[in-house]
């Protein structure tokens, strides 16, 4: 549940661990980035220049998509 929260609160709030997603930044285990389609965490050590939004789950999940509210 705790996790949970963490995720909704990054989402309501608008911050996540290291911001948007970049292809020079390397990312470790946990990492959590926002993208267009929405908040991804890092599921390996090392990730650098693996774009969330195409990758297969090797490297990503996603973990809260994007939407307009009402």
């Amino acid at each position: 549940m705790n996790r949970i929260n963490i995720i909704f609160n990054d989402f309501r709030n608008g911050s996540v661990d290291l911001g948007y997603w970049s292809d020079v930044v390397t990312y470790s285990l946990g990492n959590r980035i926002r993208t267009l389609s929405g908040t991804f965490e890092s599921v390996i050590d090392g990730n650098l220049n693996n774009n969330p939004i195409t990758d297969d789950g090797t490297n990503w999940i996603l973990i809260l998509k994007d939407f307009i509210g009402a």
